[in-house]
């Protein structure tokens, strides 16, 4: 059950990235936001290559993988940045819920994955309670966000966020089984790093100016990341893409109680049916 481990690992380290940023974000451009995991992750990354004591020769499968996940991956980061921009957290978060759901069919089609009944139910359970634990049910209803979707073109752009993320995730397990989780996140988020602050030193101007100005914060948020891609890919080698992506979105959960803890914010009592179900979720993943 390393993997277990290894995605909670990933799950935790996901959310504190994103209080972190949401901290950042008050002060700093999304675009510098965005590109800070990248600008700060691959470093150290490719430092913990350089560090391996075995050289990592990638098969023509990782090339192939590598290079169609990238632009499905550099669609989904601006999908994200302008679907939170052009509609309310509350009729948008919810629907990256539906990732694991999607990386059900994919993963089966690209990597022969099929979940047994009760990792299915697993899924199906984390991503309920996900849904549960981004609902402002006095504001929007628990229908809000499926009622957005005919009006809000944020909640259109974030269920196509979860199905790209969806593709990058089983194609990033393609690219590790063929070379190795700290080489595949080095080079990746390199890639990432290069055309993602490209895009974003198009959009916000004076973008190194903002990098130093608020170098501490943007460096804790690469760290984080880069801790949090080694779990995310060493745990994604070792289980069907389907339940490690399911127990990674308790990130969700985590990040509730972190917003609880650092930012007050309300509403943690009524999501606890949310976070039952995603605990109930997450067991029957890791014992099927």
């Amino acid at each position: 059950m390393t993997w277990v481990l290894l995605a909670l690992g990933a799950a935790i380290l996901a959310a504190a990235m994103d209080a972190v940023a949401k901290a950042t974000v008050r002060v700093a451009s999304p675009w510098v936001v965005a590109w800070a995991p990248y600008l700060f992750g691959a470093p150290f990354l490719l430092f913990l290559l350089l560090s391996e004591p075995d050289r990592v020769t990638p098969g023509a499968p990782y090339f192939a993988a590598t290079a169609l996940a990238l632009p499905l991956e550099i669609v989904a980061v601006f999908l994200y940045i302008h679907a939170i921009h052009r509609s309310p957290l509350a009729l948008t978060i919810p629907f990256l819920a539906l990732t694991p759901v999607f990386t059900i069919p994919v993963s089966y089609v690209l990597v022969g994955e099929k979940p047994g009944a009760a990792g299915a139910m697993g899924v199906l359970l984390v991503t309920a309670g996900a849904y549960a634990l981004n609902i402002q049910a006095r504001a929007t209803g628990w229908l809000g966000p499926f009622r957005a979707v005919a009006r809000e073109p944020g909640s259109r752009m974030m269920i196509g966020v979860a199905l790209l993320f969806s593709f990058t995730s089983t194609l990033g397990k393609i690219a590790v089984l063929h070379s190795s989780p700290v080489f595949f996140g080095a080079t990746y988020s390199s890639l990432l790093l290069v055309t993602v602050g490209a895009v974003a030193a198009r959009f916000s101007p004076g973008i190194w100016g903002a990098v130093r100005t608020h170098l501490g914060p943007l460096a804790v948020i690469g760290a984080l990341y880069a801790a949090m891609a080694v779990c995310h890919f060493k745990a994604i080698a070792l289980a069907p893409v389907a339940y490690m992506i399911a127990l990674k979105r308790t990130s969700i959960l985590f990040a509730v109680i972190l917003g609880r803890v650092f930012f007050e914010e309300r509403g943690l009592r009524h999501r606890f049916f949310g976070a039952a179900l995603m605990v109930g979720g997450a067991i029957l993943i890791a014992i099927s």
